[in-house]
């Protein structure tokens, strides 16, 4: 990969996570906006599935974008 190529990545997986992170926000705005009798053990599960489907796909977003910077430093000394 080339430095620009690695700067595109790089402009790509940040957005990649605001995104997500909008989402999660989004996520726990759907959740607040629940009338009280709709909020349930399994509205909460559910909710928190969800949530931490979101972190989880950040994480290996970033630990992959991650491996990639190490090789490129790697081949580029």
């Amino acid at each position: 990969s080339s430095e620009a190529e690695m700067n595109a990545a790089s402009a790509t997986v940040k957005k990649y996570i605001a995104d997500m992170d909008a989402y999660m926000a989004c996520l726990d705005a759907e959740e607040a906006a629940l009338p009280e009798e709709e909020k349930t053990p399994e509205t909460r599960e559910m909710h928190i599935k969800r949530h931490n489907a979101a972190v989880d796909a950040e994480e290996a977003m970033a630990a992959r974008f991650n491996e990639q910077i190490k090789a490129y430093k790697a081949a580029h000394k």
